[in-house]
């Protein structure tokens, strides 16, 4: 179901991923793909764990990257980053393309994370954070991926719940979905998606209520 290697490996071969997860090391470690590395699906996956400032998952492609798919990022061993941290994650000879998604620890203390493309390395970077409406998974960003969390979580509750955005109460709901729309493109390195024009959101919204009706009758 995914590429799960060592520290320190080397890949011999131009990797294609269509949708598994590449997992750089049991621990903090490196994957070095000797060729290029091109993601196909949204699903794949590249999961990295910061362990510390000096030990963190990297993925070192020697050939040209086109990426897609998710950035799943995790702690290790109780480490908390700063401010101004900087993790380079993957480099390649060149990069094209974005991660779909990016998923990080919630750090606290009015911190969050960012993603920065540069022509060949991806980083991710500690940044001031403040609770942006609309923003439903922490990243500072209001985009096509907060609104499909409040498109597929909607009429649900809980503490947390993914879609549930500032003011937070718990539950997704119209609240949430005019939050997204309201703030649509907001944050640093929003993604460059045209905002929803009106009449589509309120199509959305429709649906939406209409589902979530349908699941209280039941």
């Amino acid at each position: 179901d995914g590429f799960n290697v060592p520290a320190a490996t080397r890949v011999e071969f131009s990797l294609v991923n269509a949708g598994g997860a590449i997992s750089p090391g049991e621990l903090a470690g490196e994957t070095i793909i000797d060729g290029d590395y091109t993601v196909t699906s949204v699903n794949a996956a590249l999961n990295v764990q910061l362990e510390s400032l000096a030990s963190f998952d990297k993925l070192t492609v020697t050939g040209a990257v086109d990426l897609d798919g998710v950035l799943n990022v995790s702690l290790l061993d109780s480490f908390t980053p700063s401010l101004g941290n900087t993790f380079t994650v993957l480099t390649g000879a060149s990069l094209s393309g974005t991660f779909a998604q990016s998923n990080f620890p919630s750090l606290g203390g009015g911190l969050g994370w960012d993603v920065i493309y540069d022509g060949d390395s991806v980083s991710i970077k500690v940044v001031e954070q403040t609770d942006v409406p609309g923003d439903t998974n922490g990243d500072g960003r209001v985009d096509i991926t907060d609104l499909n969390n409040v498109r597929n979580n909607f009429g649900s509750s809980g503490d947390p719940i993914v879609g549930d955005t500032a003011p937070f109460d718990g539950t997704v709901d119209i609240t949430d979905l005019n939050s997204v729309r309201n703030n649509f493109g907001a944050g640093p390195g929003a993604q460059s998606v045209p905002e929803p024009s009106s009449i589509a959101l309120l199509g959305i919204a429709g649906g939406l209520l209409a589902l979530a009706i349908r699941r209280r009758r039941y």
